[in-house]
């Protein structure tokens, strides 16, 4: 995985302050990383699936998961699959896979 990629700022100008302190820490303390890792092995192992899908199967919340696939994504990582029908929400929803 491209490392640097990970020290990309993840919060908007816009944000609040503590925003941007989070963000801060995730990325210093390593957190981001250690989530980013197990996204792609979750995806390797199980592409096709959405975000919440896959946080059924971790410990990771479908928000931690959602932004980690973007890291992973701006990284080329992962890549956007097809768009179905989530089977846990009900809704459509993208799915991703390992690029």
């Amino acid at each position: 995985m491209n490392q640097l990629s990970l020290f990309n700022p993840i919060a908007r100008r816009t944000d609040p302050i503590t925003s941007h302190l989070a963000a801060q820490e995730v990325t210093r303390e390593g957190i981001r990383g250690k989530q980013a890792a197990i996204v792609l092995e979750l995806v390797r192992r199980c592409p096709g699936k959405t975000s919440l899908e896959l946080s059924r199967m971790c410990d990771l919340d479908r928000y931690q998961i959602a932004r980690r696939l973007s890291d992973l994504e701006h990284a080329g990582e992962v890549e956007k699959g097809e768009i179905r029908l989530c089977d846990i929400a009900g809704r459509m929803a993208v799915t991703w896979r390992a690029a």
